[in-house]
C-alpha cells in the first residue's frame, strides 16, 4: 500500500512540473506573439532555447540561431559576449 501512495505522489509531482514548463515556454511565446523587438525579443529568443533545451534540441537551435543573427544585427554584445553551456 506504502509503495501505491508513493508511486501517485511522485505522478502527481512530476506532472506539475511539466504543466509549469509549458507556462513558461507559452508566456515567452506569447511575449514575442506581441511583436516584442530588439535586445528584448533575442533575450526571449535566448530563453526558449534554454527551454527547449532539455526536450527538443532541435527547436531549442533554431531559437538559439534566430538569437544570434538578431543580436549580431542589433550587435547586442552582452549576448555575444555569453559563454555557450
Amino acid at each position: 500500500m506504502l509503495r501505491i501512495t508513493l508511486f501517485f505522489i511522485c505522478v502527481i509531482f512530476s506532472s506539475h512540473q511539466v504543466l509549469a514548463q509549458r507556462d513558461v515556454k507559452d508566456s515567452l511565446l506569447n511575449l514575442l506573439g506581441t511583436g516584442t523587438t530588439g535586445e528584448k525579443r533575442v533575450d526571449v529568443l535566448n530563453e526558449l532555447s534554454y527551454q527547449y533545451y532539455d526536450f527538443e534540441d532541435s527547436i531549442a537551435f533554431e531559437y538559439a540561431n534566430q538569437a544570434l543573427v538578431e543580436a549580431l544585427k542589433l550587435k547586442y554584445n552582452k549576448v555575444l559576449s555569453m559563454p555557450i553551456p
